[in-house]
């Protein structure tokens, strides 16, 4: 299990799904925030999530 040094907690989700005969993997990361800090370090990395979540 990996620890983090944020103000909150967070999950890593790991899926595997059949799709036409080949397997699919999705991760999804969820982080729920605690406190003043937790807010302060989320929206201090709202402008560069376009670059680091990529669709």
């Amino acid at each position: 299990m990996a620890e983090t040094k944020l103000s909150g907690s967070a999950v890593l989700e790991f899926n595997i799904d059949e799709v036409d005969d080949e397997s699919r993997l999705t991760t999804s990361a969820y982080f729920h925030l605690a406190g003043v800090l937790g807010l302060l370090y989320w929206f201090d990395l709202t402008p560069v999530d376009p670059y680091i979540f990529e669709e």
